[in-house]
């Protein structure tokens, strides 16, 4: 479903009415606040607020862009396709290559997007004034951060102007610090006592006296709409004092009367006209005709704008018409009050009015309003794009979820792409909502087998096996993607990402080639495609084939290149962060960040391995939102922990978090490394029961499952066993034990594996007393590590490896490789020495200190400010007040707030 044809009338500045209520003192206001980025016009409905800026913008002497809003333009591929097309119509050197982007077949990339339109912006050689109408129909958090993005970064010749019933939720407390914004409010819009007076008297032709004048101002509050009510009542009544006397002007009192007396004085036809029409948001004569049945809709239009009966004008031709809100709003209630069998048939006559225009959308709600929903389902699959991914996936989502799940369960093609979309929607990809996406796939599933359409049949199941694979079910994953893998032809849209899958298996099993050509071509495919998302795991399974090939420098291109394009769709992320909702995780970004801590931990640069991890923490910590993130996140920290001496903390800290995880695997690699820390304690009868554990884990015999298991997790807890092993001074059951997964690294060409392997063997021919062997292995493993430049698998061994290190430096022949063991031997002498600091009294220096502005954060911190209170207080953006956090805990060490703040309180900082 791309963007919905857009009716003109959208774009069409309200015409000024020939007699108006002049205000003059609110026309220079928003003329001063013209010149400002952002102008606010937030009041309740039926205080003129569209009638006062239609009036200004026709005093104003340069071209406006002009967009009135309706609940279609809730989906951000919607409402920028419209914004940008206002634009263009006023500006049309601005938005023609971000419209272009908006209609390539490839998933939008919305900050690449507005990049674009800030761009024209600021190339722009005049004023661009942009006025949103009706602002408050937008409830899309995204809209709201794109187009806080846009505020943020468009150049100051951009001037928004936003007409809303509730404040946006925007920085609005920013701009006004800074003073870059001007609102006008209800008690702002309200009428005068002498406002009033010339509007009775000029525009609705009603003459009191003046005392009655000011008796009706004062009851109805300033309220604009009400005033036109009571003027309205007042065109009939014979003793237009004697009403003024007894009549109370609260907005609900006034609607009840309009129900009772209003409309009670209009003819029969028109009366039956207006409320049939009720239920249109915009009315055209062949619209009206179509649903009310009455063939002189454009002659009764016209007659009631001329009456002022709430009916105006959206276009200088006078086809497009449409209801002042509440005035609508009162005659639907009071439509669906006294004939609610009606309301149904009126919604569905306009739905077929709407399909034959093209104008499917608006169909589709019109459908839903009658409750056909199968004729809705029908216009759905109309609106959806099957090979593409700019659809508006928010509005398909608010759509499916209205039709009853039987008629769902009979419409695969509705089911799959209700699942593909909650993928690309915030408030969704959760824990609670997957059983809804599984039960949608397979009805799809089903659908489509039983339809006979492989093709279809292939997308459904790849789209289940990543549903499988966020939680957890790595098997399931698999299955599923093998099984479409035969099904999707290679210019599926799904192809990419079943390509990735059926990497992952060979990753899984250890193939390293394999794996890395799946994925090189789904990266390719994917960039072709424009899948975001697709493009990100291409980028990070790459990284992760190139950490086990040992080519360090190699994995962090590929982390970096990903934060890069992530930034591309940065708001998506920021969404969540803004926003107490949980809006769309940050799955991508995290990954990334725990691989390059990974990384900088194996380059024993612990300050930046720290850094990584703080990045990773501010973007919040949910082991429901990607497992296998979450869980290599806890033991990247928990090994940061051990290499700065805290090993008792990182056992503390996988204790925790073994507690929030309800996934066996997950669980299975906490408790390994926690059996790898209690080895380096010393504390033997810990890693013994953690080995009788792993031989009956939940009751399923550990070599049974073995096979279901990554190779990376079987390897780890293979050369546990090793250690344990050469602890007990087993060398030889040690040795025994590493050949067998020494000649399976070799052939497949995991040198990082094959790293530690080395080690071990090399630490087993010492115990053996075997030393020429020894160093032999300590050799190989010297030259396979030196390009990667590792130091901390050599580290973690401790002095023992130290010792050999020395004893084997004179046989190293090589410079390169010489000089490396140098290194590796300094690293050593600065551990020995952080030890003995770690050991000593008094607090642990920082790594970094913390600059002035970091000091003023940690204090709010401190006080229990969030983010955006922080970034409020400090007059900076959420971003920065986001990234000052992070750095805090990087350079105290923390993995939280909570513990920043410790720190920070030990080390005197607060």
């Amino acid at each position: 479903m791309g963007a919905p044809d857009l009716l003109v009338t959208k774009f069409t500045i309200p015409p000024v009415r020939g007699r108006l209520l002049l205000r003059a003192a609110l026309i220079e206001r928003l003329n001063q606040g013209g010149t400002l980025p952002l102008v606010l016009l937030s009041a309740g409905a039926g205080f003129g607020k569209t009638t006062l800026l239609s009036a200004w913008v026709s005093q104003y002497p340069h071209p406006v862009a002009w967009l009135s809003l309706d609940r279609l333009d809730n989906d951000p591929l919607g409402f920028w396709t419209a914004v940008l097309t206002t634009l263009r119509t006023r500006f049309p050197a601005i938005g023609e290559a971000a419209l272009a982007q908006v209609q390539a077949q490839q998933q939008l990339q919305m900050t690449t997007l507005l990049t674009t339109l800030i761009n024209d912006l600021a190339g722009a050689g005049e004023e661009i004034m942009l006025i949103l109408d009706d602002y408050h129909v937008i409830d899309e958090p995204g809209i709201h951060t794109t187009l806080q993005f846009l505020l943020d970064h468009a150049p100051s010749r951009l001037h928004l102007v936003l007409s809303s019933r509730v404040d946006p939720p925007l920085a609005l407390s920013r701009l006004r610090a800074r003073g870059q914004m001007a609102e006008l409010r209800d008690t702002d819009l309200r009428v005068s006592e002498q406002e009033g007076a010339h509007f009775l008297q000029q525009v609705m032709d009603i003459h009191l006296s003046a005392q009655d004048e000011q008796r009706l101002a004062q009851r109805t509050e300033g309220w604009l709409a009400g005033l036109q009510l009571a003027a309205l009542s007042l065109s009939t009544r014979a003793d237009p004092s004697a009403w003024v006397t007894t009549f109370h002007g609260s907005q609900r009192l006034l609607l009840d009367y309009f129900q009772e007396e209003i409309l009670a004085h209009q003819k029969p036809s028109v009366r039956r006209f207006l409320l049939r029409a009720s239920i249109l948001p915009r009315m055209h004569a062949s619209l009206c005709q179509a649903v009310t049945g009455n063939a002189a809709s454009q002659e009764i239009l016209e007659a009631l704008e001329r009456s002022n009966l709430f009916v105006m004008h959206l276009e200088e031709q006078r086809q497009w018409y449409r209801l002042h809100d509440l005035f609508r709003e009162a005659l639907l209630a009071r439509l669906q009050a006294t004939q609610p069998d009606l309301v149904p048939t009126l919604y569905e006559r306009a739905a077929h009015w709407y399909e034959h225009q093209g104008l499917l959308p608006d169909a589709v709600e019109a459908a839903l309003g009658a409750g056909t929903f199968s004729y809705a389902a029908h216009l759905m699959e109309r609106c959806i794009d099957q090979q593409s991914f700019r659809n508006a996936y928010h509005t398909l989502c608010r759509w499916v979820e209205q039709l009853p799940e039987e008629l769902l369960q009979t419409q695969p093609i509705l089911s799959f792409w209700y699942a593909l979309s909650t993928t690309f929607t915030s408030l969704r990809r959760t824990p609670a909502f997957w059983p809804r996406i599984e039960a949608s796939l397979q009805w799809a599933e089903q659908g489509f087998e039983a339809q006979g359409e492989p093709e279809h049949l292939g997308e459904a199941l790849e789209l289940h096996a990543e549903l499988a694979f966020f939680q957890d079910d790595l098997a399931s994953t698999l299955a599923l993607a093998r099984a479409a893998t035969p099904l999707l032809s290679e210019q599926n849209f799904m192809f990419a990402t079943n390509l990735l899958t059926r990497g992952l298996e060979q990753l899984h099993a250890g193939q390293l080639s394999a794996a890395w050509q799946d994925f090189l071509e789904g990266l390719r495919r994917a960039e072709r495609l424009g899948s975001l998302t697709a493009t990100l795991a291409a980028s990070l399974l790459l990284a992760e084939v190139c950490l086990a090939r040992g080519e360090l420098y190699q994995a962090a291109r590929y982390c970096r290149q990903t934060l890069a394009s992530a930034e591309e769709d940065l708001w998506a992320f920021q969404q969540q962060l803004m926003t107490a909702s949980g809006d769309r995780d940050p799955f991508f970004l995290s990954w990334a960040y725990h691989s390059l801590a990974q990384l900088a931990c194996e380059w024993n640069d612990l300050a930046t391995a720290q850094h990584a991890l703080a990045q990773a923490q501010a973007l919040g910590d949910d082991p429901a939102k990607g497992v296998h993130v979450w869980t290599s996140g806890g033991l990247i920290r928990a090994r940061l922990l051990h290499c700065r001496g805290e090993t008792t903390a990182a056992l503390h800290l996988l204790e925790a978090w073994e507690q929030q995880t309800r996934f066996p695997w997950a669980l299975r690699a906490l408790r390994a490394s926690q059996a790898r820390l209690h080895l380096a304690m010393g504390n033997l009868p810990a890693v013994e029961e953690w080995s009788r554990a792993r031989a009956d884990f939940f009751g399923l015999r550990v070599r049974e499952r073995e096979r279901e298991l990554p190779y990376v997790q079987q390897e780890e807890e293979a050369l546990l066993l090793v250690r344990l092993f050469l602890a007990h001074e087993q060398a030889g059951a040690a040795l025994q034990e590493l050949a067998r997964w020494k000649a399976q690294a070799e052939s497949q060409g995991r040198t990082h594996g094959l790293l530690e392997i080395l080690l071990l063997e090399a630490l087993a021919h010492q115990a053996d007393r075997a030393f020429p062997r020894a160093r032999a292995s300590l050799l190989q493993a010297l030259r396979l590590a030196q390009p990667g430049q590792y130091q901390r698998l050599f580290l973690d061994e401790g002095q023992v490896m130290a010792t050999l290190l020395k004893s084997s430096l004179k046989e190293i022949q090589e410079k390169d490789t010489a000089a490396y063991v140098r290194g590796l031997l300094d690293a050593f002498a600065q551990e020995q020495m952080n030890a003995s600091v770690v050991s000593s009294p008094g607090p642990s220096p920082l790594l970094e200190p913390l600059t002035a502005q970091e000091q003023r954060v940690l204090q709010l911190l401190a006080a229990g400010a969030s983010n955006q209170e922080i970034a409020t207080q400090l007059v900076i953006q959420l971003s920065t007040a986001r990234k000052h956090v992070a750095n805090i805990l990087g350079k105290v060490g923390a993995a939280n707030r909570t513990q920043a703040i410790a720190r920070a309180r030990e080390y005197g900082l607060l």
